[in-house]
């Protein structure tokens, strides 16, 4: 199932995608700011009427408003880091919005002392910025312009709740990414990603255990968003550590079973049953014209149907000079079980799985 949306729009290049969590619960979110119009006139002592904003439907449109707002100051925050990690040479290969915030996609993490806090540091500064500037324009507004003068206080609120939220000291927030970049001037990065995993690990069980007591679900939700976030990192990075110094080549099956698109489904459900494969290049004449699968199979009940109408056309592949890391990176972030390799002049020599990784991660581990 596709979980992740690409907009029909980048910026500064950079590909922006909508998780679907954020889809389903935008609507939500501007409800429960409607309905807390009072409270942040309140906390903001604005010195507005809130029945002047919360009338009618005017609530779940300021809602809306707000929340869309605050979305957009998340991608601004991600984008502080990307423009950081650009300027170190790092490829920024999308920035996604969930429901607990927004994340940028790096192709890599710098790992040289000092520069990932920089990058870290990025977000949160950018975010204090933004909430400034929003104060700022508040400090300007006649007190009779309810609703610009809410959605200003607003906007500068979380925007520093964000910036402050960003900044406790548990990975994979920016106050865990800082703290593993101070460690790293002393020790190594995988021993500062060690002990930087057991703190986020535990201020998250501290924070899930307080959350149940206080009766607080937005705590518990963080709570599992950092211990599973945290241990999917520290996942990733020993596996990056086991595959480090292979290439794809290195892993890769060099015989390649390939199909051609007149053939049959009947005929391909019947080579999986042989070969133990549920993928494959489709060729025809020497080029790749796509890649079928099971899932691609699955689209049709016709045993006479050619595969040429089921296929993927768009074929991800990867160089058999590349890291084996970056082939296990490449599949991860399109959710694929295989890439072809390729040669420098972009004809296939080869295919490596998920398979073939995970069995090189057992031998060397």
């Amino acid at each position: 199932m596709k979980t992740n949306y690409r907009l029909p729009l980048d910026i500064l290049g950079i590909p922006i995608k909508l998780n679907i969590s954020f889809l389903i619960f935008l609507p939500i979110l501007a409800w429960i700011i409607g309905r807390q119009i009072d409270v942040y006139i309140e906390i903001l002592g604005l010195g507005i009427d809130p029945t002047v904003i919360s009338q009618g439907p005017n609530a779940f449109l300021v809602g809306l408003f707000a929340a869309i707002s605050l979305f957009v100051g998340v991608t601004i925050h991600e984008l502080g880091h990307s423009i950081f990690a650009m300027r170190y040479g790092v490829k920024i290969e999308s920035i996604t919005l969930y429901v607990l915030g927004g994340v940028a996609q790096l192709e890599e993490v710098p790992t040289r002392p000092g520069e990932e806090a920089k990058m870290a540091l990025a977000g949160p500064v950018t975010s204090f910025i933004l909430g400034g500037i929003f104060w700022l324009l508040l400090t300007f507004l006649d007190p009779g312009q309810a609703v610009p003068r809410f959605m200003l206080g607003f906007l500068f609120y979380v925007n520093v709740a964000v910036g402050i939220f960003n900044l406790i000291p548990a990975l994979p927030l920016d106050g865990g990414r800082i703290l593993r970049s101070l460690l790293s001037l002393k020790i190594s990065h995988y021993r500062a990603t060690e002990i930087s995993t057991q703190i986020s690990k535990f201020l998250a069980v501290a924070m899930g255990i307080y959350g149940l007591l206080v009766l607080n679900i937005f705590l518990i939700v963080i709570a599992f968003f950092i211990y599973f976030g945290v241990t999917s990192e520290f996942q990733e990075m020993v596996l990056n550590k086991a595959l480090e110094g292979l290439k794809t080549s290195d892993l890769m099956s060099e015989e390649v079973i390939t199909v051609r698109p007149d053939t049959t489904i009947s005929d391909l459900k019947e080579l999986m049953m042989k070969k133990h494969h549920l993928g494959y290049p489709v060729v025809e004449d020497g080029d790749i014209m796509g890649i079928v699968t099971l899932e691609d199979m699955k689209k049709t009940d016709k045993p006479d149907e050619l595969v040429r109408s089921i296929l993927t056309s768009k074929v991800i592949t990867i160089d058999e000079n590349d890291s084996a890391s970056e082939a296990f990176h490449k599949m991860n972030q399109n959710s694929l079980g295989r890439l072809i390799v390729t040669d420098e002049s972009g004809q296939m020599v080869g295919i490596i799985t998920r398979t073939d990784l995970m069995h090189a991660i057992k031998v060397v581990t």
